[in-house]
């Protein structure tokens, strides 16, 4: 935070104005006998008490946080759990807030000014390898590869298994580099039969990949598990699909990918990180207070864009309370995003749309049975997403 020039360190002289947002650590407020007048706090927004009281909090203490119907809320989704900047006054030990607002997040660019080429998206390489020259070059060569992205591809349905060969039909021309599919893959998510019925569905779609050869030799096919699939449920990171349920069609497609939720993939110099999960829907049933649309957007798309600003600004997935969706705490670092990707894809259950905020995409196909049967299609060359419906 203290890297934009919108803010300055604490100073002992508080009437120096230069513009610049001053920000002050909790225990500093504490720590006053007298009122505290245009100030700012990087904090926790958390419920430490009872329901509806707010707190900020931070690593030196935790001070009650007072706002109102003049309060103004700006920037995102506001939940508890997540960190924002409260502007306002300190008295006796209350906060009253005349503003809340996201801390703004960094785009790649500035945050290559500070790190430069380290890696921080994941893979064995310290070098980031989005900078590398052969992959660019790489990259521009293969400029009309393209990625096919939905969520819910249920094999158990034969509608949903007929509306997907359309889309292999339709595409065994020129295959796209990759097919992302995301769970759910079961629609019955509470049958007893669940494992059985995935094993089943799996199969059907091996018969029919087995009628486009250009598909099975070109394309990859990514399988992210969705929230209800088989195995760890209602937490994430949550691993892949159970091997002995998938291993015949491993043997079968050799270029499918059985991988966790979320999955971070490097096409290139592209840098795309994945997760099946119903975050907009979650976040929407949490709200501190939903966001004012402004009269030029709907309140969907409304919703969208702050939802596309609180993850990137949080620099995390799952900007949520551990009771509303679960964090398996050591391997929370899979959800951060200290450096930001060039497209996040959330595949949530609501109706798709597409976002670009601080230089990165943040998108979700929707739920392609629920949906019309709509996906998208990305283009990493140019990093650009389009809808599509079959």
């Amino acid at each position: 935070m203290l890297r934009n020039p919108a803010f300055t360190r604490p100073s002992l002289d508080r009437t120096k104005g230069d513009g610049k947002f001053t920000l002050h650590l909790i225990e500093e407020l504490l720590s006053s006998s007298i009122p505290i007048h245009n100030t700012v706090v990087l904090a926790m927004l958390s419920s430490l008490q009872e329901p509806g009281k707010y707190h900020l909090e931070d690593p030196t203490g935790a001070i009650q946080l007072e706002y109102n119907a003049e309060t103004s809320f700006t920037g995102g989704l506001f939940t508890e759990n997540i960190f924002i900047l409260a502007e306002g006054w300190y008295d006796e030990k209350v906060f009253h807030a005349t503003g809340l607002g996201m801390p703004p997040a960094e785009t790649r660019s500035e945050s290559d000014k500070l790190f430069g080429n380290f890696n921080f998206f994941g893979g064995s390489s310290q070098v980031a390898l989005r900078v590398s020259p052969k992959l660019k070059k790489l990259e521009d060569k293969y400029e009309d590869s393209m990625f096919v992205i939905m969520a819910d591809v249920w094999l158990d349905r034969p509608e949903v298994l007929e509306k997907l060969e359309a889309v292999f039909r339709g595409l065994a021309d020129s295959p796209p580099f990759c097919f992302i599919l995301c769970g759910d893959f079961i629609s019955e998510t509470e049958n007893m039969n669940h494992a059985e019925l995935l094993k089943t569905g799996l199969k059907s779609l091996q018969v029919i990949l087995q009628r486009y050869p250009g598909i099975m030799q070109q394309s990859q096919l990514v399988f992210v598990p969705g929230p209800m699939d088989i195995g760890i449920t209602g937490i994430l990171p949550r691993p892949r699909l159970p091997k002995n349920l998938t291993k015949d069609f491993e043997a079968t497609i050799a270029k499918a990918i059985f991988t966790t939720n979320p999955c971070r993939i490097q096409f290139c110099t592209r840098e795309i990180v994945v997760m099946r999960e119903d975050i907009l829907t979650k976040m929407c049933r949490t709200l501190i207070k939903e966001p004012i649309p402004d009269g030029r957007e709907s309140r969907f798309k409304n919703l969208t864009l702050n939802l596309a600003k609180t993850i990137l600004s949080q620099g995390h997935l799952s900007p949520l309370p551990t009771h509303v969706l679960p964090v398996f705490w050591p391997y929370d670092h899979a959800l951060r995003m200290p450096v930001l990707p060039d497209m996040v894809v959330v595949a949530d259950m609501q109706e798709p749309f597409i976002e670009r905020s601080s230089d990165c995409l943040v998108a979700s196909p929707s739920s392609f049975p629920r949906h019309k049967y709509q996906f998208h299609v990305y283009w990493p060359s140019q990093n650009t997403i389009e809808l599509s419906q079959i």
